[in-house]
């Protein structure tokens, strides 16, 4: 059944699992319960919480520990209020067998100190958009993500790891740290906007990056190969650095429409092939390609490259590898 943590009249009421036992709850948890005192939950050392119904925080006040908790729903939907609570450790594992019954709602900003794991189930960030901060690993093993459809931003603010088991799962918007954290990634990514801010370090160790919109470089993007190859870079709209790009053998694809390079950036190869639409780059920036240089567009619709100012230069090193076809410039 449910397990509610309520206080009598204005009097605080704690929950402390000082003991360090494993807790399962085949219901809901709450703190929502009547009483104006405060409603205090000690989840413990070591311990695993597995809750089965929705988790409300409202009117708590969480000491979470190094604790686990598992939102592990077998028939249903579950809904995540944390009230601005923070989690040592999350793991989504709703294994619930009719696909439109095993969603996990995130109802309000979610804010996790330890690991994230999705094991199973949907994590739903679309419904409420809600913000998320994640500070330790993140592992994708199973389920699904329904990202935020207005851009709400998941911030990796640790030291992590970041890995995808499943494949593709694009987890939304993202900003790695909040100065000075790094992030490595353990298989590719992808992302809608990807943000790596001052101070802070992607190194994608030879894994892949798929940007549905744009990669704003403020801190350090390290593209040096690694257990995942040569770094294949995608993405669909803005190009902006003014921090430490390292480009190794990588290869960055413009994959999108009408895309801009901001900034002065050395690329080890650099690709556009789609025609009818316009690469405009900074004026005043200039490009360097150490590899491959490739720009196609196609018979009648060609690929223009523009200044972002009119008149305006904008400089590019032409490499000796180097495919240009079907230009206008």
């Amino acid at each position: 059944g449910d397990l509610k943590v309520q206080a009598d009249g204005a009097s605080a009421v704690t929950l402390d699992n000082a003991n360090n036992v494993a807790v399962n709850v085949t219901g809901g948890l709450s703190t929502t319960g009547a009483g104006g005192g405060t409603k205090n939950i000690k989840m413990g050392t070591g311990t695993t919480w597995q809750v089965a119904g929705n988790v409300n925080l409202t009117g708590g006040a969480l000491t979470a520990g190094t604790s686990t908790l598992v939102l592990a729903g077998t028939a249903a939907d579950q809904t995540l209020t944390s009230a601005t609570e923070i989690f040592n450790n999350l793991q989504i594992n709703n294994t619930a067998a009719d696909p439109a019954n095993d969603d996990v709602i995130i109802a309000d900003p979610l804010d996790v100190n330890g690991t994230f794991t999705l094991t199973d189930g949907e994590l739903d960030l679309d419904t409420n958009d809600p913000t998320v901060n994640i500070a330790g690993n993140i592992t994708l093993d199973g389920g699904s993500i329904t990202k935020s459809s207005t851009g709400a931003q998941v911030t990796f603010d640790g030291d992590l790891t970041y890995t995808d088991n499943v494949g593709g799962l694009d987890i939304g918007d993202v900003a790695i740290g909040t100065s000075p954290d790094t992030t490595n990634l353990g298989s590719n990514i992808k992302v809608g906007h990807l943000q790596i801010n001052g101070g802070d370090v992607l190194n994608t160790n030879g894994y892949d990056i798929d940007a549905g919109g744009n990669i704003t470089t403020i801190g350090t993007l390290n593209a040096t190969a690694g257990a995942g190859g040569a770094s294949q870079i995608n993405l669909e709209a803005i190009w902006n650095k003014t921090g430490v790009f390292t480009q190794d053998t990588s290869t960055v694809t413009f994959d999108g429409n009408n895309q801009s390079i901001l900034g002065s950036t050395t690329f080890n190869n650099l690709s556009k092939t789609n025609g009818n639409v316009t690469l405009t780059f900074e004026a005043g920036a200039t490009q360097t390609i150490s590899g491959n240089l490739t720009l196609i567009g196609t018979a009648g619709n060609l690929l223009s490259l523009h200044s972002s100012a009119s008149p305006g230069i904008w400089n590019i090193s032409v490499p000796a590898a180097k495919t240009l076809n079907y230009l206008s410039v």
